[in-house]
């Protein structure tokens, strides 16, 4: 199925846009995830001055049915990778949906991703475009009905 997809990568959580969520983020001092649910989270309180303090976000994926937009934030080496990936924006890609089991902390919820794949023109074959995987994005939870 062809979608338009785009998406930047930022090492600050002040770069997530300021929406209506569902999703989880866990924090580093729990045992479970914390679940969002069509909630805007203030960020603010898991940085200062750019930089992961604790506790700190080891993965949160965020999802905005209005909007279509997917935010997933990892901790890396005392920094954050977030991604934003606007599912309604950008060059039409070839995108696969997938459907993985949540930790029980989620209450058994099914995750379901997005992965896009878009065409790049490729020396070893011709020049012709091959399709390349790009991004995979949280696009909510199964029973919310994905219509992205």
């Amino acid at each position: 199925m062809l979608s338009p997809c785009s998406f930047t990568v930022h090492r600050s959580l002040k770069d997530i846009p300021e929406l209506c969520y569902v999703g989880y983020y866990w924090l580093s001092d729990q045992n479970k995830a914390e679940p969002v649910d069509d909630a805007k989270v203030d960020f603010s309180c898991f940085e200062r001055n750019g930089r992961p303090i604790n506790p700190f976000i080891v993965e949160a994926n965020l999802f905005s049915m209005g909007t279509g937009v997917s935010v997933s934030v990892s901790h890396l080496d005392n920094e954050y990778q977030v991604t934003v990936i606007d599912w309604l924006k950008g060059p039409d890609a070839e995108v696969l949906e997938h459907t993985f089991i949540g930790h029980r902390s989620l209450g058994g919820k099914r995750l379901c991703f997005r992965e896009a794949w878009i065409p790049v023109p490729d020396n070893l074959c011709e020049g012709f475009s091959v399709l390349t995987p790009t991004i995979v994005g949280f696009i909510g939870f199964a029973e919310e009905g994905l219509n992205v």
